[in-house]
């Protein structure tokens, strides 16, 4: 995985030389480097993509992610917010929904939350398998485990191919105890991701000290 991220990463190098205006190229270096785990260049890349597109709802979003990451929750709930007040459709408002669950749980904001929760149905219905594991990670972290649980169960979430879904649902299994669970879905995600961003979430890396944890790590690697 890592030799073909570097090579990955020389490319989209080239292409944003050629053209340093090119908004989507540093765009996907700012993947790349958030999916390398440095959250630095991560960062700066996304910013120079929003400065050159600033009307792009997948820049902001981006950047929450980085610094919900870097423990910036405030700076993190505003781009979040940015994204939202650009209209994206329904994957990249929910994707922003669920950033602002993070970055508020991560801020001590819990109140927040239902308000939250309510725009994630409203963008996605009841049943839709995103919309689930967003919901039950924000009941999990509001401490309503039963509700997360029942969630979480539903026969789509832990099936899902969409790495998002599986990643959110992990957090809500850890944040419950179920770490076997989040294990599973760590490992159904790892089929379609690359892990390494993952060191340093602040609910998944909890799992460290788990072998099969260890183990989707130095797959990544």
């Amino acid at each position: 995985h890592r030799r073909r991220m570097t090579a990955a990463l020389q490319d989209l190098h080239h292409a944003v030389e050629l053209d340093p205006r090119l908004a989507e190229g540093l765009l996907k270096l700012a993947y790349a480097y958030r999916y390398q785990g440095d959250l630095t260049r991560a960062e700066l890349y996304v910013r120079r993509a929003m400065s050159l597109d600033p009307e792009d709802a997948r820049m902001p979003v981006n950047l929450a992610t980085i610094l919900v990451r870097l423990g910036r929750h405030a700076e993190a709930r505003a781009a979040a917010q940015r994204t939202l007040d650009l209209a994206p459709g329904p994957y990249w408002r929910a994707y922003a929904l669920s950033r602002a669950i993070l970055a508020a749980t991560g801020a001590g904001d819990l109140a927040a939350l239902p308000a939250l929760e309510a725009e994630v149905v409203a963008t996605l219905g009841e049943d839709d398998e995103y919309g689930l594991a967003v919901r039950a990670m924000a009941a999990a972290f509001a401490g309503r485990h039963d509700e997360a649980r029942a969630l979480l169960d539903h026969p789509t979430v832990l099936a899902s191919h969409d790495p998002d879904t599986l990643l959110d649902a992990a957090r809500a299994a850890v944040l419950i105890g179920e770490r076997a669970t989040a294990l599973d879905a760590l490992e159904r995600a790892a089929e379609l991701v690359d892990l390494d961003e993952l060191a340093r979430d602040p609910q998944l890396s909890t799992l460290r000290d788990d072998p099969r944890y260890a183990g989707l790590m130095d797959t990544s690697s």
